[in-house]
């Protein structure tokens, strides 16, 4: 196992890990040497930082979008609330201006009844 993951340290740290490694014979304890190492935290974050970067570039536009479509759904939401309540406004002016006017109509058509009747 040593062996298969020796290829990203040093010969010195090889050396080091492989001392304590004679000394210990504990797996466990290679397996901290091994995190621990700089080497691999050097690689670690050598992969990771880019990794992270991309992603953030990535989700960047995809959260802006969310945003934008969210603010032009509300924006069409109480464009539709105000429409709704001209519509409903000027359905009500429609209905009331078309009730005067049966209204005045069947007075000018009763006037004009009372006239026929006394001539």
């Amino acid at each position: 196992m040593g062996a298969q993951r020796r290829w990203c340290y040093s010969e010195q740290a090889i050396r080091s890990m492989d001392e304590r490694w004679d000394e210990a014979g504990d797996e466990a304890l290679w397996w901290q040497l091994y995190l621990a190492s700089d080497d691999h935290q050097r690689m670690a974050a050598q992969l990771l930082l880019p990794g992270m970067v991309l992603l953030f570039l990535l989700l960047l536009p995809v959260h802006l979008c969310n945003s934008l479509f969210q603010e032009r759904a509300s924006e069409r939401e109480s464009a539709m609330i105000i429409f709704n309540t001209f519509d409903r406004r000027k359905q009500q002016w429609q209905q009331q201006h078309k009730l005067q006017l049966q209204r005045q109509r069947r007075r000018s058509n009763m006037r004009h009844q009372e006239q026929r009747q006394q001539d």
